[in-house]
């Protein structure tokens, strides 16, 4: 944090700081499309976000990937157990 000059307050720095927010904001801002700003650095939040998503992406492709697996194998046993019989001896099973 900056020090205040000499001869100043701190008041008028946060005054100063706020105007230059404003300056900024309407600077950036697009009068034909008023809902869309020009951003030239995105906030953090807005980064915790973007992390935030591809790290759900990747539990949800962990999941499904967990999920296929245990539906393979429990296909695949019953599945090789019918192949060993003969057919007569699986509809007789039924």
């Amino acid at each position: 944090m900056r020090q205040p000059q000499q001869g100043s307050s701190g008041e008028e720095e946060e005054l100063g700081g706020r105007i230059g927010v404003v300056a900024a904001v309407t600077a950036a801002a697009n009068r034909e499309s008023p809902s869309e700003v020009n951003v030239s650095q995105p906030s953090d939040a807005l980064v915790a976000q973007a992390d935030a998503k591809g790290a759900l992406s990747g539990v949800f492709l962990g999941l499904g990937a967990v999920t296929l697996l245990v539906g393979a194998v429990a296909g695949l046993i019953p599945a090789l157990r019918a192949a060993r019989l003969s057919p007569t001896q699986a509809l007789w099973s039924l």
